[in-house]
């Protein structure tokens, strides 16, 4: 396909690679088709999850070859629906307008599911599809396309989601966002946005060298916009550059005020967005500014993330060298969250590397982290680079970064933001912040105690794989003291994670504060364990369920100390609400049905695989060997099958087996594992032990149900036999 223009309008008529529609033909095609009649026509936008991920791992190459096998899939399925057109987007974007049919909807995504599982089993690629079933044929199209996108955009990273429908809570947050952008540039002319600065710190030393400036938007009715609100929304459209500008004249303005009063300011960094590094004027436009305030422009550093450097390298390297020789510094920000990073690091001539700690995944203590973070440093110290760790949240943390030779750390450890007035201050009086430091420690007199008699329970904190945090309870107040890195991962930093269990909390509705603060007096009173289930609304407006598990730790008069560990559980939840409406008829056909020995110490596989044979079996669970053998001893002559795990706390698998093959009793009941070890040899050895059958993680119905049924009916006439046999004789 050749992807000829259209003489009148100039565009691409085709895509040059799938031989779809263009963008602008398709909006046109789908323009007539909706106007025809009054039926419902839906608008579908089919996307791939991770496909910039897979470019990376396979190659542009392979990906445009994956992009036109799933333009003939999209085109061959459209086929099942009544008057559709399909078109190519961009990159890995496609759409369908066609009759509305949510049936046909359903079978376009589980064929979608099963070609690209085909196409490729070796990486896990899954499509996200939004629809927008059009109501107002008065939008336009591109207004259809973007509530489609909005649909698609809320079944992302969802367990079991494919398909999202637009609704119009998904235009609402469009007209928080356009609320945002009519109240900017006032903002930017009243001065709204203020600096806030945050202190690096000299391990060694620790002493703060520099800080970094941050925007905060104090709004007059609002209060204090959240940068995470309004930041992406300014980077989507531009905005971005104006307040990037706002932001460099305002921190030279501070540091002009402090050297004019012999403060001697150590070098303040500012952030210079995507948008900026395109602009051509860039480096005149920062030369002009410190020239303007008379400063050394190595006193205004400039953070460039590193995932600006992915689109046109090139480019990006002049850039940077051109700064570089009128004297700026130049740091990379987020340094390890790209895809390339040690490429990056070889060809762009940087002078400070920024690592969040985030960097290590699960946290400092699991080994492997800790070696890659320990050898980035090492290899930016042969390359001459200093490196900033930020993010840093515990001593542990800190006394790690000292152990691998990182010299400069930045976080909540050492410094929360904070308003350009108040770090005004701790130039003024350097010895104020080591003094601010050492007061917030003595509010936690108690909490030290718990660590200095539990040595191992503070490294352990620091090391935990889940959101973990240490609260004092009073009885009436719960204040939050110590957080790990997973913990700020789910629930942010600051007041959203402070406030969330406060009365009338924004985050958390009363009826589940209610729940909590029960769990901590019950905890309190009974001084072991306690725990509960609650929901929480994001500021992106999804809730999600947690269960938060208290462990009593210690007391001093009437404050008590309490180690919460918090589990997300709302795909559990959500699965509850899927299977609660057939509840009542399985319990009515109970008596009816056979029985199935479900033995998994996973919660979420118990609940898959009770879906699976809800309609077959009565399934009883057991976590561990130990308890399944006390169901068997119980129930054994009702039991027809059972599905076994093999790696569990308390009693594995195969000790369960040889227990259960010992007894004559049971012996003959059909054992069917269920594991992720996907081995041969493994199940060669499985099955001499008794076993009948073997399924692989993570579990497929079709393929589990097949299995247990063959080896039920198998071991039906197996038992016949052995029956008649017995009578002959």
């Amino acid at each position: 396909m050749n992807g000829g223009r259209n003489k009148e309008t100039g565009f691409l008529e085709y895509d040059r690679l799938t031989g779809l529609y263009g963008k602008e033909k398709f909006f046109e095609q789908v323009k007539e088709r909706i106007l025809q009649d009054g039926r419902p026509f839906a608008f579908i936008r089919i996307d791939l999850d991770r496909f910039r991920l897979y470019n990376t791992f396979f190659g542009t190459g392979e990906g445009d070859n994956l992009l036109i096998y799933l333009a003939e899939k999209i085109k061959e399925y459209a086929g099942i629906f009544e008057d559709a057109v399909v078109g190519r987007m961009e990159s890995d974007i496609f759409g369908i307008c066609c009759r509305y049919d949510e049936n046909c909807i359903s079978e376009l995504r589980d064929k979608l599911i099963a070609a690209l599982k085909i196409y490729n089993d070796t990486y896990y690629i899954e499509p996200s599809i939004g629809v927008y079933v059009i109501e107002d044929k008065n939008l336009t199209i591109e207004e259809m396309y973007a509530r489609a996108s909005l649909a698609g955009e809320s079944c992302k990273n969802k367990f079991m989601v494919n398909v999202g429908y637009y609704n119009d809570g998904m235009t609402d947050k469009l007209l928080v966002e356009q609320e945002l952008m009519n109240e900017a540039q006032k903002a930017l002319d009243e001065e709204q946005f203020t600096v806030y600065l945050q202190p690096k710190t000299n391990i060694h030393t620790e002493e703060p060298y520099g800080a970094e400036a941050l925007v905060r938007w104090k709004h007059p009715d609002k209060g204090l916009v959240s940068p995470g609100k309004f930041i992406p929304v300014f980077e989507s459209n531009g905005f971005i550059g104006r307040l990037d500008y706002y932001m460099w004249e305002h921190t030279c303005r501070l540091l002009r005020r402090w050297m004019d009063e012999g403060l001697e300011p150590a070098p303040v960094s500012v952030n210079v967005s995507r948008a900026n590094m395109y602009n051509p004027n860039l480096v005149d436009t920062l030369t002009d500014l410190v020239n303007k305030y008379q400063l050394p422009a190595k006193m205004l550093q400039l953070e460039l993330t590193e995932s600006s450097f992915m689109d046109d390298q090139e480019m990006m390297i002049h850039k940077v060298k051109q700064l570089q020789e009128v004297g700026f510094t130049v740091l990379m920000d987020d340094f390890g969250s790209g895809y390339s990073s040690l490429n990056t690091l070889k060809d762009i001539p940087v002078d400070i590397l920024k690592i969040d700690m985030k960097f290590l995944g699960t946290g400092v203590g699991n080994g492997r982290s800790e070696r890659i973070l320990a050898s980035v440093v090492r290899m930016a110290a042969w390359l001459d680079l200093t490196v900033i760790v930020e993010g840093v949240e515990t001593k542990e943390q800190r006394n790690f970064l000292e152990s691998i030779g990182c010299e400069y750390a930045q976080g909540y450890y050492y410094a929360r933001p904070m308003p350009w007035q108040e770090y005004e201050n701790i130039l003024r009086h350097p010895g104020i912040y080591q003094r601010e430091r050492e007061e917030s420690t003595k509010k936690l007199t108690l909490l030290e105690r718990v660590w200095s008699e539990n040595p191992e329970m503070e490294r352990i904190f620091g090391t935990l794989v889940r959101p973990a945090a240490i609260y004092q309870y009073t009885g009436s107040e719960i204040t939050l003291l110590q957080v790990n890195g997973e913990f700020n991962l789910d629930f942010g930093y600051g007041a959203s994670a402070e406030r969330q269990f406060e009365n009338n909390s924004q985050y958390v509705p009363d009826d589940y504060t209610t729940k909590i603060r029960g769990a901590f007096a019950k905890c309190m009173r009974k001084r072991k364990t306690a725990h509960c289930d609650y929901m929480r609304m994001e500021e992106n407006g999804e809730n999600k369920w947690y269960r938060m598990k208290l462990q009593y730790l210690a007391q001093e008069d009437e404050k008590a100390i309490f180690l919460a560990l918090f589990y997300d559980i709302s795909q559990e939840k959500e699965l509850e609400r899927e299977i609660s409406k057939y509840r009542r008829k399985m319990q009515r056909n109970d008596r009816n049905r056979l029985k199935m020995l479900l033995v998994d110490d996973d919660q979420m596989t118990r609940i898959l695989a009770k879906e699976f044979f809800k309609e077959q079996f009565k399934v009883i669970e057991a976590e561990n060997g130990k308890e399944a053998l006390e169901i068997l001893q119980k129930e054994y002559e009702t039991i027809s099958v059972i599905l076994l795990d093999m790696n569990m706390p308390v009693m594995g698998g195969a000790e369960f087996l040889k227990n259960k093959n010992a007894s004559k009793d049971y012996s003959d009941i059909p054992v069917v594992i269920i594991s992720a070890d996907d081995n041969p040899f493994t199940q060669i050895e499985m099955l001499k032990n008794g076993v009948n059958d073997f399924v692989t993680k993570p579990l497929i119905p079709e393929i589990v149900e097949c299995r247990v049924q063959n080896v039920i009916e198998y071991n039906s006439r197996f038992q016949g036999l052995i029956r008649e046999y017995r009578k002959k004789k």
